[in-house]
C-alpha cells in the first residue's frame, strides 16, 4: 500500500514537470541553437506595383516535420549553372507542418550580397528559424550571381533602389498577407515584430529600411577625390537631380548589417536616421568592404542603442556560407566561374569559419531575442569574447 501511494505521488509529481505535448519549446540562449526544427518553403512572387518584378523567395521557419521526413539539400546555383550543393545543417525539412507552438513567430528579413543569391548565408537562417523565428530571403532580381555571371554591367544603382524596396514588399506580401500568399504558414507571422538583417550590399539594405538615406551629393563628393571605392561604382548612374532618397520602413524594429557596404553614399548625415536598435558586424580582414572605410565609420555615425562586433581574422565571405563552397569544391571551382572574389575570407590566414559562424549566429540570435522578444537575458551573449570585440553605445 505504502508502494502504491508512493508511485502514485511519483507519476504526478512527473506529470507535473513534463511541458504538455502542445506547449511551446523552452527558449534557448543565443549561443546554441533552439529547440525547434526547421522547415523550408519557395515562393515565386511579382510585384504588380514595380512592372511585375519578379522575385524568388526562401522562408525557413519552425516547423513539426514526420519523423521520417528527409532533410534539405541545398542547390546553391547560378542561372543555369549548378555551383554545388550544401546539407541542411540543422536537418531542415521542405514545406514541413509549421510548428504554432507559441502563437506567432517574430520575423527576419534577409538581404543577401551584391552578386549573391537568398541561399548565402543558410548557417543562419536555419539557426534563427530554430529560436522560433520567421526567415524571409528574396532573390533580388538584376542583382544575384546570375546577373553578375550572365549580364553585362549590372545596373547597381537601379538595384540600390529596388532592394529596399524587396523587402518591404515581403511585408506587404509575405508578412501581412500570409494567409492569401503562403498558405502552409497562415497565422504564423508576428507583423509587429519584424527585424531585418543582410550582407554587404544587404547590409547597405537593411540600414535603408531602418531609416538610413542615401546622401547622393556627398557620395559625389567624396567619389570625385576617391573613385575607386566600391561604392563609387555606382554614384554616377543616378540621376543628377537625385540629391537624396529614402527607403525607410517603420514596421522594421531592428537591423543587423554583416559587412555592410556604401557608407560613402549614405554618410555621416544619411546614417543619422537610423531609429531602431542596429548591430553593424564586421571582419578586421575584409578586403572588399574595408572596416575602417564602411563598418567603423557606419556605427560611429549611429546614435543609441547599436552596436559594433569585430571579428578578428574574419574577411567579406566569413559571413556567408560561400567559404563551404570553397571548402567543399575548391577555389578553382570558382575561378572557372569568374567569381574568384568570392573567397574574401575563406583562406588559411582567416579564421576558422565554423567558428566565427558560430559568433555570427549567436551575436545574431542575440540581438534579435532582445528586440523582438524582449529578452534582457539575450543581453550577455553580446559582449566581446574570444575573437571578438564589442563596442556599444
Amino acid at each position: 500500500m505504502i508502494f502504491r501511494i508512493f508511485l502514485v505521488a511519483a507519476v504526478v509529481w512527473a506529470a507535473g514537470c513534463t511541458e504538455p505535448a502542445d506547449s511551446a519549446p523552452a527558449p534557448m540562449p543565443a549561443d546554441q541553437a533552439g529547440h525547434y526544427r526547421v522547415g523550408v518553403t519557395t515562393l515565386d512572387l511579382s510585384d504588380a506595383e514595380r512592372d511585375g518584378r519578379e522575385l524568388v523567395v526562401e522562408i525557413w521557419y519552425p516547423a513539426r516535420p514526420a519523423p521520417d521526413a528527409f532533410s534539405e539539400i541545398y542547390d546553391i546555383e547560378a542561372g543555369p549553372l549548378r555551383l554545388g550543393t550544401l546539407d541542411s545543417p540543422l536537418g531542415a525539412v521542405r514545406d514541413a507542418e509549421p510548428d504554432r507552438r507559441g502563437g506567432r513567430r517574430p520575423v527576419v528579413l534577409f538581404s543577401h550580397g551584391s552578386g549573391g543569391t537568398r541561399l548565402q548565408s543558410i548557417f543562419l537562417s536555419e539557426r534563427l528559424a530554430s529560436h522560433g523565428m520567421v526567415v524571409i530571403a528574396p532573390d533580388h532580381a538584376g542583382n544575384t550571381l546570375a546577373d553578375f555571371m550572365f549580364v553585362e554591367d549590372p545596373d547597381l544603382a537601379r538595384s540600390a533602389v529596388d532592394r529596399p524596396q524587396d523587402l518591404s514588399f515581403m511585408i506587404d506580401q509575405v508578412v501581412e498577407r500570409t494567409d492569401q500568399v503562403v498558405p502552409l504558414l497562415a497565422g504564423l507571422l508576428d507583423s509587429e515584430r519584424i527585424g531585418a538583417s543582410g550582407h554587404s550590399f544587404g547590409g547597405y539594405t537593411c540600414l535603408a529600411v531602418a531609416g538610413a538615406e542615401l546622401d547622393l551629393d556627398a557620395g559625389r563628393a567624396y567619389c570625385a577625390e576617391h573613385p575607386d571605392e566600391v561604392a563609387c561604382s555606382l554614384v554616377d548612374d543616378f540621376e543628377p537631380d537625385q540629391h537624396s532618397l529614402s527607403f525607410h520602413d517603420p514596421r522594421v524594429r531592428t537591423c543587423v548589417s554583416l559587412a555592410p557596404g556604401g557608407y560613402q553614399l549614405l554618410g555621416e548625415e544619411g546614417m543619422s536616421h537610423v531609429d531602431v536598435p542596429t548591430m553593424i558586424q564586421a571582419g578586421d580582414a575584409d578586403e572588399t568592404t574595408r572596416f575602417e572605410l564602411e563598418a567603423e565609420p557606419i556605427y560611429e555615425a549611429l546614435g543609441s542603442p547599436s552596436w559594433l562586433a569585430v571579428i578578428q581574422g574574419a574577411g567579406h565571405f566569413t559571413f556567408t556560407d560561400i567559404c563551404l563552397l570553397v571548402e567543399l569544391y575548391g577555389e578553382e571551382a570558382f575561378e572557372a566561374v569568374g567569381a574568384d572574389v568570392l573567397t574574401d575570407g575563406c583562406s588559411d590566414d582567416n579564421i576558422d569559419v565554423d567558428v566565427a559562424h558560430d559568433l555570427v549566429m549567436t551575436l545574431t540570435t542575440a540581438l534579435f531575442q532582445l528586440v523582438l522578444e524582449g529578452r534582457e537575458d539575450a543581453r550577455a551573449h553580446i559582449a566581446s569574447g574570444p575573437d571578438v570585440e564589442v563596442r556599444s553605445r
